[in-house]
């Protein structure tokens, strides 16, 4: 992957991630424990610049209660507390921090 290619992943990630929490935060509702799964996946996943495996992370955490399958969500092993989208977006923004300081 180029560098501005690289970049463009990494800018492309953040912003759906920022976009799904803003979205949250508008509702002004904590994400379920779907989302919040997923979302611990993706933010995970970009923190080691794993931009395609956060894409497919955000995608899910974005599905429909309607379009979980209750396998899927019965699968679902959190091994945190359910974050809230504070905590969630201030993992973002330090991880994004620690990325534009090469700190990664």
């Amino acid at each position: 992957m180029t560098t501005t290619a690289h970049f463009t992943a990494r800018r492309d990630l953040t912003r759906r991630i920022d976009s799904f929490l803003g979205l949250l935060a508008q509702e002004k509702r904590e994400p379920d424990r779907w989302e919040a799964e997923h979302v611990m996946q993706v933010l995970a996943c970009l923190d080691v610049e794993d931009f395609a495996s956060g894409e497919d992370s955000i995608t899910h955490a974005k599905r429909p209660v309607a379009q979980r399958s209750a396998e899927e969500v019965a699968s679902l092993k959190s091994n945190f507390d359910q974050p809230t989208t504070a905590v969630l977006q201030a993992n973002l923004e330090r991880i994004v921090q620690d990325l534009a300081s090469g700190a990664s």
